[in-house]
């Protein structure tokens, strides 16, 4: 039995697809191997910036919140500083009164 060149040829030709094909099996998994750290740190710092401006925000209404209070205790103080000086005003002429009441019954005579 002797083996002709042809088939050898086509035994070659047959393995050099098979060996280009399991490179290309090889190369396919390397570059998997290389992208999946990627894609993996990818997703991750996709999740932290969804977290981060989910964060912000919350913490923008909470900056709302407290500027609608603090704007409150604004008003609050305002309006008590001016009662206050409603108060002194008063309190004021009443002393003025009573300063003058005494200085009427100081000046008729005793009866």
């Amino acid at each position: 039995m002797r083996i002709d060149t042809r088939v050898i040829l086509i035994a070659l030709v047959i393995f050099n697809v098979v060996a280009i094909g399991m490179g290309e099996i090889q190369r396919r998994a390397l570059i998997e191997r290389a992208l999946s750290p990627q894609t993996d740190f990818r997703m991750m710092a996709n999740d932290w910036s969804n977290q981060q401006a989910e964060l912000l925000k919350r913490t923008a209404a909470e900056l709302e919140e407290i500027a609608a209070r603090v704007n409150k205790i604004q008003i609050q103080v305002a309006r008590t500083a001016d009662a206050n000086t409603q108060v002194q005003e008063i309190y004021d002429r009443v002393v003025a009164m009573q300063k003058t009441l005494e200085a009427s019954k100081q000046s008729q005579p005793a009866q």
